[in-house]
């Protein structure tokens, strides 16, 4: 079957082996990356897993660093194996001159992170962020629900509820299960909202048949296959989902075909 892995992370060459052992470093050591942080070094592990296609996730932790992040990942915009989204962080100056500027340059889409850029998703200074992104048909991707290195929850259900509320837009994508993998709430309560989900981490962590329930209780129609990469190897992420209980049509367009639509491949 053909894959797309829709949630990756990359950095700067001489950068990712500080931020590896940062991101172990908050993870007291419960995380083992399965390729270096680098963009070579992902190519060789989709190669190994059956990959085609990855999307890269970046995160601005601070306004300055948007223009740099960007201006690396613009390089690989025409690359046949790496999809590169935009950071934009919420204090970043003419958002809307930005994100005009990122989908001109071919930008796809923009990964929010309300743990990592300390936002909630239905706060009013996110709006003209969102506002210039659906202007641009910009996918917008959150990170949704906890972190293992950041236990408090901005992006949590209610918080959900509320952007979708004011913001009832296809083109959004909860990663991590839409938020819901902690159980503190019913696999339902994603039932009914717009926009996709992804699966990235807790494949192989939560028990299959929750997986299946959550992604069947969204519409698999609308469940796309993530890894969050370097944390989780795709190679076993997909062998474990190919024997979850999905149905042969449910795998595929969880592998392949509901991001080669969002994406527009």
């Amino acid at each position: 079957m053909r894959v797309i892995d829709v949630h990756t992370h990359c950095w700067i060459e001489e950068l990712a082996p500080r931020v590896l052992e940062i991101y172990k470093s908050s993870y007291k050591g419960s995380q083992t990356p399965w390729y270096n942080g680098t963009t070579v070094d992902l190519i060789r592990s989709m190669d190994e897993s059956g990959v085609e296609k990855s999307v890269v996730l970046p995160v601005s932790t601070k306004a300055k660093q948007v223009d740099v992040i960007n201006t690396w990942l613009e390089s690989y915009l025409r690359h046949d194996r790496l999809i590169p989204f935009a950071t934009v962080h919420p204090e970043t100056e003419n958002p809307k001159e930005v994100i005009d500027s990122l989908a001109k340059r071919g930008f796809k889409g923009i990964k929010l992170h309300p743990l990592n850029q300390d936002f909630c998703p239905q706060e009013e200074r996110m709006f003209h962020i969102y506002d210039a992104a659906i202007d641009n048909d910009m996918i917008i991707f959150f990170h949704a629900g906890t972190g293992l290195d950041l236990p408090a929850v901005r992006g949590s259900k209610k918080d959900f509820d509320a952007y979708f509320e004011r913001y009832p837009y296809d083109k959004t994508v909860l990663a991590h299960l839409g938020g819901v993998p902690t159980l503190q709430d019913n696999p339902e309560v994603i039932h009914g909202r717009p926009g996709y989900i992804d699966l990235s981490y807790f494949i192989n962590v939560i028990d299959d048949e929750v997986l299946v329930k959550v992604a069947r209780a969204h519409g698999t129609k609308r469940v796309m296959f993530g890894t969050d990469g370097p944390w989780k190897s795709a190679k076993s992420d997909i062998e474990h989902l190919s024997t979850a209980g999905f149905t042969q049509e449910e795998l595929e367009d969880i592998l392949y075909n509901n991001a080669a639509k969002l994406l527009e491949l």
